[in-house]
């Protein structure tokens, strides 16, 4: 199925990215799209899982978690959130806020530390959600300027965003290798790494650098009622406030589906 996809494709890539290709543009996108797993092609419409957090050696040992104290990091070791995807794919993400340790300061900045820790788990299950819940490429794409064009290695695929153009760069078995792009002044650039799959290809991994900071994602998947579903996602950031790079993990289990 998949050599079948791959010679269709090669059919239909425009040599040339110019205006009047638009409509071969948008059938080859949408043909790159099935290279790729996508739980809405597969039939997900929504889910809500529980997520606790790890606290890996990494986590212990990183200097900026050491200030807080062993009060701090055993509340941290308590928290559970709840992440949830709507019908309308909007990720929400829900958390206990742990028992009082007595100590007002100890308090807040626990509170402060699981209200960033809430956030940046919602802003990784988005970038999760966008990549993998959704096509690759969507109408929001589609509705851009899109353009092809191959290259000595394989070929890109420009898309030209209302935030800034990003250009996304394939081998030659239109496997992502990873892109570039503008947010604001910020370029950004980033790597992908994927996981093979019979139902195509899936995004695993995601290296990114934008300016001084830079975050990387990895994602362990586990089958979840025929779906393929996060098991496992580490977050690792990197900013000029921190000393050392962060390193956040959440296990992920108790799916419900489609409810």
């Amino acid at each position: 199925m998949k050599k079948f996809l791959w010679l269709v494709l090669i059919l239909v890539v425009p040599a040339i990215a110019r205006p009047e290709t638009d409509a071969k543009t948008l059938e080859f996108l949408k043909k790159l799209n099935l290279f790729y797993y996508c739980l809405q092609r597969e039939g997900l419409k929504n889910f809500s899982c529980d997520a606790t957090m790890v606290l890996t050696p990494a986590f212990k040992n990183n200097a900026e978690v050491k200030k807080h104290g062993e009060a701090w990091l055993a509340a941290m070791g308590n928290l559970r959130y709840k992440i949830s995807l709507s019908n309308e794919g909007l990720v929400s993400v829900d958390s206990t806020i742990p028992a009082s340790t007595g100590d007002p300061k100890t308090d807040q900045s626990i509170l402060n530390s699981t209200q960033s820790f809430q956030t940046a788990a919602k802003e990784m299950v988005t970038l999760w959600e966008d990549a993998v819940v959704k096509p690759l490429h969507d109408d929001k794409d589609f509705a851009s300027d899109c353009k092809i064009q191959n290259t000595a290695d394989g070929f890109t695929v420009v898309i030209d965003r209302k935030d800034g153009p990003v250009t996304e760069f394939y081998d030659k078995k239109a496997q992502l290798l990873g892109g570039v792009g503008t947010m604001g002044k910020v370029t950004t650039k980033s790597q992908v790494q994927l996981t093979s799959n019979p139902k195509g290809s899936v995004i695993s991994g995601l290296k990114t650098e934008m300016g001084s900071s830079s975050y990387q994602i990895k994602i362990k998947y586990q089958g979840v009622k025929g779906f393929l579903l996060p098991q496992e996602m580490e977050f690792e950031v990197m900013t000029p406030a921190l000393s050392s790079s962060l390193d956040l993990v959440w296990d992920l289990s108790n799916y419900v589906i489609n409810q």
